[in-house]
């Protein structure tokens, strides 16, 4: 269910776990189907021992601290990352039936901290399996182009790995119960509908719609893995408190040519005039009248840069880097909404996907 090796399959699970450096067994429903390339790795160094007098080469093998992390690509799927969505913003809750359909709305807000929620990442390797016992998603970045389909790239920080052969909470016979629940309805970038005004403006409408020709979505948390007492090397739970740092919020989005929507942002640049946004992804019915979606809504965005048009003969495209800020009050038009990020995902999954 994902990248091919040596002409056999590679599967991908991840799955919510309640204790840290203890890993879950992985099952139905808990599959994704991964991109080839990068992934979590797992490295141990040797560090040498700088005491003078051993000769020239190094006789002991001490091992130092393990480092477990890595960036996993995936094509997004309007149903599949509930889960890693409601771990990088630490809330979900029950979802809302939507009438008597199939369809059910989860709302996700940014919480204070994510302590706690993390999970068993496992890659089936046909004849072993790589299993991560605590893994953390720290941040995780959509982009696209247009005219293709749009990428997820999720960060976790894990603890460590291990190489199961036959034994192991997870296994190449476990791994066996491991169920994808959707392998289709990829989000494609033509499903993408972008509205942006000022952020003291009236609501988003039709009039504020604008048409870039790709872009990126990245949100990120200032969570770090410490190397404690007792922890064998392996890093602690990356926790989030006081001190810590900022959540990162970024959007980019790239103009077609250097006219009309681009240069009305760059002259907002200069005028430090604050945005606000949405971005709707909205795939196909699922019952009724109700679609499958992913909606962000940004209340408070900041343009951190100049795109500056490049000089040169031709179609001049232009970029757009906006960071999501904590609003003072909802704007209007996003009621109750003042978190730099939040997100709407209408899916067929009717449970907490934190639960």
């Amino acid at each position: 269910m994902g990248e091919n090796i040596l002409g056999n399959q590679i599967g991908f699970a991840f799955k919510k776990a309640t204790t840290w450096h203890t890993p879950v067994a992985c099952g139905a429903g808990d599959g994704i189907l991964v991109l080839p390339g990068g992934g979590i790795v797992k490295s141990q160094p040797i560090e040498q021992d700088p005491g003078l007098g051993d000769g020239g080469f190094p006789i002991y093998r001490d091992l130092g601290n393990i480092k477990d992390d890595g960036k996993q690509a995936f094509d997004a799927r309007y149903r599949a990352f509930e889960l890693l969505w409601a771990m990088l913003f630490g809330t979900a809750g029950t979802p809302a039936q939507q009438a008597a359909t199939a369809a059910y709305l989860h709302t996700l807000r940014m919480a204070a901290s994510t302590n706690g929620l993390f999970g068993t990442a496992v890659y089936n390797e046909v004849s072993n399996v790589l299993e991560h016992a605590s893994a953390k998603v720290k941040a995780i970045e959509l982009s696209w182009e247009n005219g293709s389909w749009v990428k997820a790239e999720v960060d976790f920080l894990c603890d460590d790995e291990a190489l199961n052969v036959g034994s192991g909470t997870n296994t190449v016979a476990t791994f066996a119960n491991v169920t994808v629940p959707d392998s289709g309805h990829r989000i494609h970038a033509g499903d993408a509908i972008v509205r942006v005004n000022a952020q003291s403006g009236g609501a988003l409408g039709s009039g504020d719609v604008i048409a870039p020709t790709g872009g990126s979505i990245r949100f990120e948390l200032p969570i770090e893995g410490l190397y404690v007492a007792g922890g064998g090397k392996k890093i602690d739970e990356p926790k989030l408190g006081a001190g810590d740092g900022q959540y990162k919020v970024e959007v980019n989005l790239k103009m077609p040519r250097y006219g009309d929507a681009a240069e009305a942002f760059r002259a907002a640049f200069y005028a430090k005039t604050e945005n606000k946004a949405d971005i709707v992804f909205t795939g196909p019915i699922i019952e009724s009248t109700y679609a499958y979606y992913w909606k962000f809504q940004f209340p408070r965005l900041i343009q951190t840069k100049e795109g500056r048009p490049e000089h040169k003969k031709g179609r001049i495209p232009y970029d757009i880097t906006l960071e999501g800020m904590l609003a003072a009050v909802a704007p209007t038009g996003m009621t109750g909404l003042t978190k730099p990020i939040n997100l709407d995902i209408m899916t067929t999954l009717a449970t907490d996907p934190l639960a």
